[in-house]
């Protein structure tokens, strides 16, 4: 039987109201992934006003979402999207 691994790193670097915000998500996210991860960022974004975000997100071991996991990410970005000043993201060929 073989594991396989997924979920998301996070790193967040905060200066001013500047939010650095990097990602790496690796195998097929689930729901699960997000209700662990949406939480972490809402508490980080909360403790700014007008928070700039600026995120990396490496998708070089992203292998796709679950469909409950893309609605997830959905929502994500529609909450907090007019906070997000630039993404950057570097993927995989797939």
């Amino acid at each position: 039987m073989t594991q396989e691994s997924h979920g998301f790193s996070i790193g967040i670097e905060r200066i001013n109201n500047d939010i650095f915000l990097s990602l790496k998500a690796k195998g097929t996210l689930t729901h699960q992934d997000y209700l662990t991860i949406t939480p972490i960022i809402d508490s980080a974004l909360a403790e700014v006003n007008h928070p700039k975000v600026k995120v990396f997100i490496d998708g070089t071991e992203l292998d796709g979402w679950e469909m409950r996991a893309a609605w997830d990410d959905l929502k994500l970005g529609l909450k907090h999207g007019n906070e997000f000043e630039k993404i950057a993201i570097y993927g995989n060929k797939g």
